[in-house]
C-alpha cells in the first residue's frame, strides 16, 4: 500500500473533517428538525473527505475503491439538498418516511451499481490513471446509466430550485437568508457537474 499526502488532498480531508464537525453541531444542537442540512453536510463531508483519500493512492485497486465510496456521498449529499431546499422552500410536509424511501431508491440504485460496475460496466467504461501539474489522478469514462442518473438529479434538483425562486418572496427574513444561499450553491453545483461531464474539469476522479 503506498499513500502520499499531499497539499491538495490534504486540504479535502481537512475540509471534510470540518464540515463533518458542522454536520455533528447541527444535529446535536437542533435535533430532528435539522436532519436535512445534516444529511447535507454529512454527504458532503463524505464524499470530500473520499476524493481526498484516493488522491493519496497510488495503487489502481485502493484509488478504485475510495473511488467507489464517494458514490455514498454523492448520493446523500443529493439527498440533503432535494430535502433540505423542500424545508427552506415551506415543503417540509414532504419529507416524511415515505418521502425519504422514495428519495433514496435512485442513490441506492447508482451506489450498487457502481460497487458492481465490472460486471456491467453501466457507470464507467474505464478508468485512467494520469498525472497533472505532479498529482496522480484518474479519468473516468461514464457509461449509460450515468446518463440517465445525472439526467435524474438534474430534474428533481432542478425542480426544487424552481420552487425555491418561487417562493423566495413570500419567505421568511431567516429564510430568505437560506435560500439565497442555497440557490447560489445549487448554481455553483450544476456549473461544476456540467464542466466535469464535458471535460473542463482537471480533477476529474
Amino acid at each position: 500500500m503506498q499513500i502520499a499526502l499531499t497539499p491538495f488532498s490534504a486540504f479535502l480531508i481537512l475540509f471534510g473533517m470540518i464540515t463533518f464537525v458542522m454536520a455533528m453541531y447541527f444535529i446535536v444542537n437542533y435535533g430532528r428538525s435539522a436532519a436535512p442540512l445534516f444529511v447535507l453536510l454529512f454527504g458532503i463531508s463524505f464524499w470530500i473527505t473520499s476524493y481526498g483519500i484516493a488522491l493519496c493512492w497510488f495503487g489502481l485497486p485502493g484509488r478504485l475503491f475510495w473511488t467507489q465510496m464517494q458514490y455514498l456521498g454523492f448520493g446523500l449529499t443529493f439527498m440533503g439538498l432535494v430535502t433540505f431546499g423542500l424545508s427552506i422552500a415551506g415543503y417540509s410536509r414532504l419529507l416524511t418516511k415515505s418521502g425519504y424511501a422514495v428519495l433514496s431508491v435512485m442513490p441506492l440504485l447508482t451506489f450498487v451499481l457502481a460497487w458492481t460496475n465490472s460486471l456491467h460496466h453501466w457507470v464507467w467504461t474505464s478508468i485512467l490513471p494520469f498525472t497533472l501539474h505532479g498529482l496522480s489522478l484518474l479519468h473516468v469514462s461514464y457509461g449509460p446509466f450515468m446518463v440517465f442518473d445525472t439526467a435524474y438529479n438534474y430534474i428533481v434538483v432542478g425542480a426544487v430550485f424552481v420552487l425555491l425562486v418561487r417562493n423566495f418572496n413570500g419567505t421568511s427574513t431567516d429564510n430568505k437568508r437560506q435560500a439565497g444561499l442555497f440557490i447560489t450553491a445549487i448554481s455553483l453545483t450544476f456549473i461544476s457537474n456540467l464542466a466535469t461531464l464535458i471535460g473542463l474539469n482537471p480533477f476529474m476522479l
